[in-house]
């Protein structure tokens, strides 16, 4: 990586645990009745919902450049 900051290099929601962008683990955004938008290294950032009635379940992945907590630069990995 190019000139991150400590703080780039710590962030974790660009880093594992990859934290929800409302500050939760992933393991919190995925109980039923939930909404979630969360990043990874890979530049990829996912948003979504699943309710528990099962009749609702939408997510979407976008390409993003950086990450928006902390502005580091996400790789394009393939």
């Amino acid at each position: 990586m190019i000139n991150e900051s400590k703080y780039q290099k710590s962030c974790k929601y660009c880093h594992k645990p990859f934290l929800d962008l409302s500050g939760k683990t992933s393991c919190e955004v995925d109980d039923d009745d939930s909404a979630y938008c969360g990043t990874d290294d890979y530049g990829n950032l996912e948003f979504g919902a699943s309710f528990d009635s099962g009749c609702v379940n939408k997510n979407e992945y976008v390409k993003i450049k950086y990450c928006p907590m902390c502005g580091r630069k996400l790789e394009d990995k393939i």
